[in-house]
Protein backbone atom coordinates (compact mmCIF):
# COMPACT_ATOMS: atom_id res chain seq x y z
CA UNK A 1 0.00 0.00 0.00
CA UNK A 2 1.55 3.51 -1.13
CA UNK A 3 1.32 6.56 1.38
CA UNK A 4 -1.92 8.30 -0.51
CA UNK A 5 -3.82 5.34 -0.24
CA UNK A 6 -2.47 4.68 3.75
CA UNK A 7 -3.41 8.18 4.73
CA UNK A 8 -6.98 8.23 2.54
CA UNK A 9 -7.92 5.09 4.38
CA UNK A 10 -6.84 6.16 7.95
CA UNK A 11 -8.81 9.21 7.27
CA UNK A 12 -11.96 7.32 5.55
CA UNK A 13 -11.78 5.05 8.96
CA UNK A 14 -11.73 7.85 11.24
CA UNK A 15 -14.43 9.27 9.91
CA UNK A 16 -16.69 6.31 9.62
CA UNK A 17 -16.17 5.80 13.52
CA UNK A 18 -16.82 9.84 14.15
CA UNK A 19 -19.84 9.39 12.58
CA UNK A 20 -20.82 6.11 14.21
CA UNK A 21 -20.40 7.42 17.97
CA UNK A 22 -22.14 10.29 16.88
CA UNK A 23 -25.19 8.32 15.23
CA UNK A 24 -27.18 7.94 17.71
CA UNK A 25 -26.69 11.19 19.97
CA UNK A 26 -29.53 13.40 20.42
CA UNK A 27 -29.26 17.29 19.75
CA UNK A 28 -29.91 17.85 23.39
CA UNK A 29 -27.35 15.34 25.06
CA UNK A 30 -24.76 16.82 22.28
CA UNK A 31 -25.61 20.65 23.68
CA UNK A 32 -25.21 19.48 27.50
CA UNK A 33 -22.76 21.16 29.35
CA UNK A 34 -21.49 19.02 31.70
CA UNK A 35 -20.05 19.65 35.46
CA UNK A 36 -16.23 20.61 35.50
CA UNK A 37 -13.88 20.92 32.79
CA UNK A 38 -15.58 18.16 30.48
CA UNK A 39 -16.72 20.00 26.84
CA UNK A 40 -20.16 19.44 25.48
CA UNK A 41 -20.24 16.80 22.83
CA UNK A 42 -20.96 18.96 20.26
CA UNK A 43 -18.11 20.98 20.81
CA UNK A 44 -15.62 18.09 20.71
CA UNK A 45 -17.70 16.60 17.34
CA UNK A 46 -16.87 20.39 15.95
CA UNK A 47 -12.90 20.18 17.02
CA UNK A 48 -13.19 16.78 15.55
CA UNK A 49 -14.66 17.77 11.83
CA UNK A 50 -12.56 21.28 11.96
CA UNK A 51 -8.92 18.89 12.62
CA UNK A 52 -10.41 16.84 9.64
CA UNK A 53 -11.15 19.44 7.14
CA UNK A 54 -6.96 21.01 8.48
CA UNK A 55 -5.86 18.00 7.54
CA UNK A 56 -7.53 17.22 4.33
CA UNK A 57 -7.63 20.40 2.64
CA UNK A 58 -5.07 22.34 4.86
CA UNK A 59 -1.77 19.81 5.07
CA UNK A 60 -2.88 17.30 2.09
CA UNK A 61 -4.88 19.77 -0.62
CA UNK A 62 -2.86 23.08 0.16
CA UNK A 63 -6.17 24.87 -0.03
CA UNK A 64 -8.47 27.03 2.54
CA UNK A 65 -9.96 25.43 4.91
CA UNK A 66 -13.78 24.03 3.77
CA UNK A 67 -15.05 26.28 7.26
CA UNK A 68 -13.39 29.46 6.08
CA UNK A 69 -15.27 29.47 2.73
CA UNK A 70 -19.27 30.30 1.91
Amino acid sequence: MDAVSYVQNDLKWANELLEQVMQDVTQEQADWIPDGIANPISATYAHAVSAEDAVIQGIIKGEAYLFQSN
